[in-house]
């Protein structure tokens, strides 16, 4: 039996890891991306991130201007909240096809980065999928009334202000868990 031993000289070592470590940038076939994958997960350059402590105020407002108090004080948020809940009862906005944020604050008077800060902190939606949370529960409230019954589901999607089937329909799934249809049904049921 014969044993083969490779002999390995140092010009053929510092080619291979040449070839392993410098031309990888430059090849695109699957090995060389996983070596260069390696290469930036085993880098020992530091990493500049900062812990948010060692953030300058600016900084984090830059990163999410929602954070905290930063964007508007406490009295602020309660006077905005109560805004909002007062305007969103009163006037149903919501019920408007193609309603946006700009909208929201000049009916609100709060301004629209404001608003989307205090959706997204307070009821952890972003503006679209809180009107559609609004309209679905108008739907909800609307359903055991008479002229209501006599409606399809375009029409009773088309009354709460949606603009298709479709994102009526995600957006009920995605608030209720059930298809229209089957919430329906089932509130027809038990009345």
């Amino acid at each position: 039996m014969v044993h083969f031993s490779p002999q390995i000289d140092d010009n053929a070592f510092v080619s291979a890891a040449y070839l392993l470590f410098f031309v990888p940038h430059v090849v695109k076939h699957p090995i060389f991306r996983f070596i260069n994958t390696l290469k930036k997960k085993l880098s020992i350059e530091p990493q500049l991130e900062e812990s948010p402590l060692e953030q300058s105020h600016e900084e984090l407002i830059k990163k999410d201007p929602c954070q905290g108090q930063l964007l508007y004080t406490k009295d602020k948020r309660t006077a905005y909240l109560k805004t909002l809940e007062t305007i969103l009862a009163d006037q149903q906005p919501y019920l408007t096809k193609g309603y946006s944020i700009k909208d929201l604050a000049e009916d609100t008077g709060i301004p629209a980065h404001h608003l989307s800060c205090l959706i997204n902190k307070e009821y952890q939606l972003n503006f679209q999928n809180f009107i559609n949370f609004q309209r679905v529960e108008y739907v909800k409230s609307q359903i055991h009334q008479e002229e209501w019954k006599q409606l399809s589901l375009e029409g009773m999607a088309w009354q709460a202000g949606f603009t298709s089937r479709t994102t009526f329909f995600r957006a009920f799934i995605k608030n209720t868990g059930k298809a229209p249809s089957y919430y329906l049904g089932d509130a027809h049921h038990k009345v």
